[in-house]
């Protein structure tokens, strides 16, 4: 329903943080940890009735004119292990598995001949397995690359996640480094029921973002 809302507006604030821990003295097991935020409003005057149901099955038409108001609140938090089955001077090569938990609002509400207020939330925990390599180019140029796919089936319930990264850092000092990424998001969420834990939720989410990332890193 809200992307006849929010399709013209960008997402507004977007916050992403990540870390890791290498620990053990071969420097092969890494624990990850990610937060992600975006926020992403839109605030329109319809031009066309539009027919949406709401949780109780009835169905509610929002008539053109009026004006729609929006949002859509998803967070990210992150926890994963990663291990490096091959790691020279030159190379890092790894694998992992992933847990997403993702906190995702969603509402609308408009004003006019008549009056709607819609809201739905649900937490969706999501596992994936990562594929990840690390090249040394020169001893202060890397190139970073990892990918994320996570796809489930249950009943009533479908949901897949795809992440790839791939980012080229250069590290001037040795506890301050700086990068830039090409990051890709992918996420659906189809289900009608509660045949997954902690998921309360008919319909059908489909999130994408993909863009350049820069950012800083600092070594501990």
């Amino acid at each position: 329903m809200l992307k006849n809302f929010l399709g013209w507006t960008p997402p507004t604030r977007y916050i992403k943080l990540k870390g890791f821990w290498r620990f053990t003295d071969n420097l092969r097991h890494r624990l990850g940890f990610e937060y992600s935020s975006y926020r992403r409003d839109g605030d329109r005057t319809i031009l066309e009735d539009f027919t949406f149901e709401d949780d109780q099955g009835n169905q509610i038409t929002i008539p053109a004119g009026s004006q729609v108001n929006s949002y859509f609140d998803f967070d990210i938090y992150k926890v994963s292990y990663n291990y490096s089955f091959f790691q020279d001077d030159r190379i890092d090569l790894f694998a992992g598995i992933g847990f997403y938990w993702m906190p995702i609002g969603i509402g609308v509400n408009s004003t006019g001949l008549i009056s709607v207020n819609e809201e739905e939330s649900f937490d969706a925990p999501l596992p994936t397995i990562a594929l990840g390599a690390d090249f040394s180019i020169t001893p202060k140029w890397f190139l970073r690359t990892s990918m994320e796919l996570f796809y489930l089936e249950i009943k009533e319930f479908k949901g897949s996640i795809y992440q790839s990264t791939v980012a080229l850092e250069y590290l001037p000092w040795k506890h301050v480094g700086f990068g830039l990424a090409f990051d890709t998001f992918n996420l659906h969420i189809e289900a009608d029921g509660e045949d997954y834990p902690e998921i309360d939720f008919q319909g059908e989410l489909n999130f994408n973002i993909t863009g350049l990332l820069l950012y800083m890193k600092m070594f501990f």
